[in-house]
């Protein structure tokens, strides 16, 4: 029979599926002997046997052995995997069982009569088959163990029912071989899935091997061509196998171009092993890569052959041209870099660091980090950069250095660390740059700001000196000229000399303090404080003051300020201000013109105001100086004056965080700007009082202020028809968390009602700020809020709050709480 079809099981099979292809390959084996071995036992027995008998079990084997044929084609056309290994291997127990059957129904029928005379010839004959069968049969153990009880066990019971001495000891035998057989074939089968296992690992092994790995026989040619030399170099194994290694793979000495053989890598002494050489290998397509090769010479069979082991390094070549690429910019750069091993000891330094410190690259190396220190300070500053690598794995500052030379010098340094795959520090590394030049540098820059401070606070002492002395005597001139003027004795004439002395003297005044005025801003002695401030409203009170002036010179006065418009901004120095521009546009308008202001929305978070005058222009070489003090906007001629007043102006607007500026056509006057950030009044409304009917009167000297924080307008009204319970106090409000800290900073209630969530700020930053403040960390804080767990709770109170009411509001747990805090009495 021809069982050629058969083939061993493909390498990348698990165990099973392995153990199951080889014995599907090797069943063939037991199919042919079993044809031929019935027929050759029929013919032994034929004299002995009645031929009817013989005939059945010559027949019963050949079915088997059928069966078996078809079994073994069904198996090589399914070529089954996975979950049908399972079925495939049942159907080999059950067919091997039926073989098993065939052979042992004769013999347990002779056995089992009494007189038969031949049971030894035949107890042979069927321990020699189940020997063959576990020898073949073992890769499927199960399927062995049951055709050997199959076998052996019917005609052992047989002959033990016929009760006669001869044919007993024949089932003992039986028996006895059936489980020596049994007990052989397991070992054998547990023998053999090791085997496999240990092969298929290999086989894996060499299959996921980074390596290329090819095996050539004794005579040079290709048996062994892992997946990976498929990768390499191209071809596959079956396009190769069995080709001479030499004609298929060109390799290549790197430096001379020179072709080498397998056996010239080995060298002519027959050394089993060659070291590793760097090599040029060709591919299928030509390609010359750079390979590292490994040979190595071992013995299997009947002769030897030899593995390569071929790496490909061209990620290295490619790695080491990027290594060298760094080693040249590093030892460009003019930072010095020091490298050290885990321990502190040095492994690497650049050319500047070279230079700078004048230690040679075999000085450096082995020696520790701290010989670079100066003595006095290197104890402790490596106890510190140790502490500091220990805890966050880099230290950075200041660090002194003593050259070879014994010179000093300091520089700004960032160490750090490689850490390994267990975040162990392989190595430290220092990165620095030599400050000497810097400090020169900032040294001379401090000596030459300590000077102009120097020369800034003897200017201011002068001018408040010169103050002093002139306000002494110019306020006895003032004084005594007003008592003068009450005087109505005075003719005309004295009268009018005296209100020259007066308006002298007030002039006088204003220059002086228009001079301390610069010089206490320019010091920063002058302190602001930004708050909500209406602009419509600071703007009439300036006119107000101003218009005596505009009136004498027949001006005009025009107007476009919307109502509502507020500025973040100093009330006081705002007015200031605002006096000045307008001052400055009444003085430089002629008779009977016009004096402009105008409000405008500037972006999305400022406002503009302008003052526009019908002067005579400013000429546009000189609007860069009109900032400037004592500039008199081009005119010479203009009055007696410090001119101050818009430097003072630019110099406030810039302390409240805004811009000013002028805008002029020669002949059609100037208009000055300011820009300041927009804000909003506090409450958004108004600060009401308020009350309500059959509240009991207390006695209190004024009215409580409490504030009450909450983003929520409808909030907001509740807390005020609550409060109105209590006519002792006043209630203002706000919308938003910076408003409320505005309102608090410059008002400080007596009571705060806040809100937690709150966008842009919650309730607990705003209580951070006004704990913060020495006017506001004294005022109880009461939080109004949804958030209403314990935990919550306990939060506030760790936080600082007073007192902590959830929504929905309890209203007399709220006012209880007012009451409380604000030590009054009161009605629900």
């Amino acid at each position: 029979m021809d069982f050629s079809f058969l083939t061993r099981p493909s390498t990348h099979l698990d165990v099973e599926q392995h153990l199951l292809y080889e014995a599907y390959a090797r069943k063939p084996l037991n199919v042919t002997t079993a044809a031929v071995v019935a027929p050759v036992g029929g013919a032994l027995f034929w004299q002995f046997f009645l031929p009817e008998v013989l005939i059945i079990w010559v027949a019963a084997i050949w079915l088997g052995s059928a069966l078996g044929v078809w079994e073994c084609r069904s198996f090589k056309k399914a070529a089954p995997q996975g979950k049908a290994i399972v079925r495939w291997r049942t159907l080999f127990t059950a067919q091997s069982a039926l073989a098993a059957l065939s052979w042992s129904a004769v013999p347990a029928w002779l056995l089992s009569q009494a007189g038969f005379q031949f049971s030894a010839m035949l107890v042979t004959a069927l321990l020699a088959v189940c020997v063959i069968a576990m020898l073949s049969m073992s890769y499927i153990q199960r399927a062995m163990q049951i055709f050997t009880v199959l076998v052996l066990l019917p005609p052992a019971l047989a002959a033990l029912l016929t009760r006669t001495g001869a044919p007993q000891l024949v089932g003992v035998e039986l028996l006895v071989g059936m489980v020596l057989i049994v007990l052989v074939g397991s070992e054998l089968a547990r023998i053999l899935q090791k085997q496999t296992e240990s092969q298929l690992r290999l086989q894996g092994i060499l299959d996921n091997a980074q390596d290329a790995v090819i095996t050539v026989d004794r005579d040079g040619k290709i048996i062994g061509w892992n997946p990976k030399a498929e990768t390499l170099l191209g071809w596959g194994f079956q396009e190769i196998q069995g080709w001479p290694f030499d004609d298929v793979v060109e390799i290549f000495q790197p430096d001379t171009a020179q072709r080498r053989s397998v056996s010239e890598l080995l060298g002519q002494s027959g050394s089993t092993k060659a070291g590793r050489a760097e090599m040029l290998m060709a591919t299928r397509s030509g390609a010359q890569i750079p390979v590292e090769i490994a040979l190595t010479r071992s013995s299997r069979g009947n002769g030897q052959v030899v593995t390569a082991f071929v790496t490909d390094i061209s990620q290295r070549k490619e790695a080491q041209k990027e290594l060298n690429l760094f080693h040249r910019v590093i030892d460009a750069s003019s930072q010095c870099v020091v490298i050290t091993d885990a321990t502190g000891h040095g492994f690497y330094q650049n050319a500047a660091h070279k230079r700078l410190l004048g230690y040679s690259d075999s000085e450096v190396k082995g020696a520790p980090f701290t010989r670079a220190f100066p003595p006095d300070v290197a104890a402790r500053l490596e106890s510190e950069i140790k502490a500091s690598m220990v805890a966050t794995g880099r230290w950075s500052g200041p660090l002194p250095f003593q050259r070879k030379d014994g010179s000093r010098c300091l520089s700004q340094s960032s160490i750090g660390a490689v850490l390994g795959p267990q975040r162990e520090i392989q190595y430290i590394f220092n990165i620095f740059s030599d400050l000497s030049g810097v400090l020169a540098q900032q040294e001379e820059l401090r000596q030459a700001k300590v000077q102009a401070e120097e020369a800034s606070l003897a200017k201011t002492q002068f001018i408040s000196g010169m103050s002093h002395e002139l306000r002494t005597p110019l306020n006895a001139v003032l004084g005594f000229a007003q008592v003068l003027q009450l005087d109505e004795r005075l003719t005309k004439d004295q009268s009018d000399s005296i209100a020259q002395i007066t308006s002298g003297g007030t002039h006088l005044l204003k220059l002086i303090n228009e001079v301390m005025d610069l010089a206490r801003i320019e010091s920063g002695a002058v302190g602001l404080t930004l708050e909500p401030v209406d602009l419509g409203r600071a703007i009439a009170e300036c006119w107000s003051l101003v218009a005596p002036l505009a009136k004498a010179q027949s001006l005009t006065f025009h107007s476009e300020i919307a109502p509502g418009l507020v500025v973040q901004a100093d009330r006081m120095r705002l007015k200031q201000v605002l006096l000045n521009l307008l001052t400055n546009a009444i003085h430089y308008s002629p008779t009977g013109g016009d004096v402009g202001v105008r409000v405008l929305r500037w972006g999305a978070d400022k406002l503009r105001v302008e003052v526009q005058d019908t002067g005579p222009g400013i000429e546009p070489q000189r609007l860069k100086h009109v900032f400037a003090p004592f500039d008199q906007l081009g005119d010479p001629s203009s009055p007696d004056g410090t001119h101050l007043g818009l430097s003072i102006t630019d110099q406030l607007v810039r302390r409240m965080g805004g811009q000013v500026g002028v805008q002029s056509t020669l002949g059609a006057g100037a208009m000055f700007w300011v820009e300041l950030a927009a804000s909003a009044l506090p409450d958004q409304a108004m600060t009401e009082e308020v009350g309500g009917n059959g509240v009991q009167e207390i006695a209190i000297e004024r009215l409580l202020h409490v504030l009450c924080i909450d983003d929520n307008p409808v909030n907001l009204k509740l807390i005020r028809v609550i409060l109105k319970r209590r006519p002792q106090l006043r209630l203002t409000t706000a919308l938003t968390p910076g408003e409320g800290l505005n309102i608090a900073l410059a008002q400080q209630p007596d009571l705060i009602l806040l809100d937690i969530n709150m966008p842009g700020m919650d309730g607990y930053q705003v209580l951070e700020v006004l704990k913060s403040y020495g006017r506001t960390k004294t005022i109880p804080v009461i939080a109004v809020t949804a958030n209403s767990t314990p935990g919550e709770q306990a939060e506030g109170a760790a936080a600082g709050l007073d007192g902590y009411v959830t929504k929905p509001i309890d209203v007399t747990l709220l006012l209880a709480l007012v009451d409380r805090l604000l030590r009054i009495s009161g009605t629900a």
